[in-house]
């Protein structure tokens, strides 16, 4: 805990040390990660305790069952492992509050308090069932005794450990997708995107596409489609081909390029549809990874939202008259949500169709917020 800085992630520093520390068997590689996990969970709150404190006080909250190794250290926690996370804070005097402390800079919708406390608990997986495979994936899951719990008619809950890769054939049976993720689908889902263009399917630009989950998504809500995928990583398109050859998506166009930096690269236009998930602070993902609660910097918030604008701005002036753009952040931050919305509809001239907040933290999911925008029709 005291080397880690926050870089890498914390997940690849506990593999890289426990590569070098071999002593460790399985239970004690388990024990520390809670630890170390628990200790982040308390945000910028944890850094004013001392470390075995931290450490312990951290481990408590984040549990809701007795174990052994607080039966061993504290007994008297142990016995109230169960209580809420609230309770227990009352108990250690600590305002859930200091968690999250930047709630003046939240978006419209979220509950600070209960987005605070969400922290403390590992949000769920999530799988989004692909289209005719509702049998087969059940079935799979019930016969490998894997529990879980339908969310929808195509979405199920598991619990985060589960070894869904053992079970399922992912990607072509299911997409692993978080449940907010999939949702953000029903701002695009039945519009009429092809009006202008002579019979056949429509187009749709994945413009940060990252690997592919909502170009997945889209694919199989709306049908084949023209499908153009671009991020600025190689590696990442790399990956994403993978992905696409084990759904069974051969038919589309890849493109590296940099949104950030106008000029001569060969961006699709004339687009129906255009899914833009910009990167951002991923402040509604830091349940899964709670170290970034500590080392997050405020004012990395301008050069989010600029490069935003930036992304965003670009895809829209490739948008057809009244093709749509929806913008995506898996951020709470207005500054990266509502104002940049406000920025693309006075700047790049569109309309404001819906917008909404995915507060993630009712459902154990990420709290993603959404924008769905139009360009005006010519005969507008």
């Amino acid at each position: 805990m005291e080397a880690y800085h926050g870089d890498p992630p914390l997940a690849a520093y506990l593999k890289e040390y426990f590569s070098r520390n071999r002593q460790h068997g399985s239970r004690d590689r388990r024990i520390i990660s809670q630890f170390c996990y628990g200790a982040f969970r308390l945000g910028p709150m944890g850094k004013d305790l001392p470390p075995d404190e931290r450490l312990l006080a951290g481990y408590w909250l984040s549990r809701n069952e007795p174990g052994e190794v607080l039966a061993a250290l504290r007994p008297d926690w142990n016995e109230l492992a169960g209580l809420p996370a609230s309770a227990k804070l009352d108990r250690l005097s600590l305002d859930p509050a200091g968690i999250f402390p930047w709630t003046a800079e939240l978006s419209r919708g979220v509950d600070p308090s209960r987005f605070s406390l969400s922290h403390l608990q590992q949000p769920a997986l999530f799988l989004r069932i692909r289209p005719g495979q509702g049998a087969v994936v059940r079935a799979k899951l019930e016969a490998a005794n894997q529990p879980y719990k339908a969310c929808g008619p195509d979405c199920l809950q598991l619990e985060n450990s589960s070894p869904v890769d053992r079970i399922l054939d992912l990607d072509r049976e299911a997409v692993v997708q978080d449940l907010s993720s999939q949702l953000v689908a029903g701002l695009y889902a039945g519009l009429q995107l092809a009006g202008s263009q002579a019979a056949g399917p429509c187009s749709v630009w994945d413009c940060c596409a990252a690997s592919g989950g909502k170009s997945l998504q889209a694919w199989d809500l709306l049908g084949p489609v023209q499908l153009t995928v671009s991020d600025i990583r190689e590696s990442i398109l790399s990956n994403l081909a993978r992905r696409f050859a084990a759904a069974g998506i051969r038919n589309y166009r890849r493109l590296q390029a940099d949104l950030t930096r106008p000029g001569p690269q060969r961006l699709p236009s004339g687009q129906d549809l255009i899914l833009a998930d910009v990167p951002c602070t991923g402040s509604g993902t830091w349940g899964r990874t709670p170290e970034r609660l500590g080392f997050f910097d405020p004012g990395s918030l301008d050069l989010y939202a600029g490069r935003q604008r930036d992304i965003a701005g670009l895809a829209a002036s490739r948008l057809r008259p009244g093709g749509y753009l929806v913008y995506s952040t898996c951020s709470v931050f207005r500054q990266e949500n509502e104002e940049v919305v406000t920025w693309l509809a006075e700047q790049a001239s569109l309309e404001r169709v819906r917008e909404d907040l995915f507060p993630g933290y009712e459902r154990r999911a990420d709290t993603m917020y959404a924008a769905l925008l139009r360009r005006p029709s010519l005969s507008q």
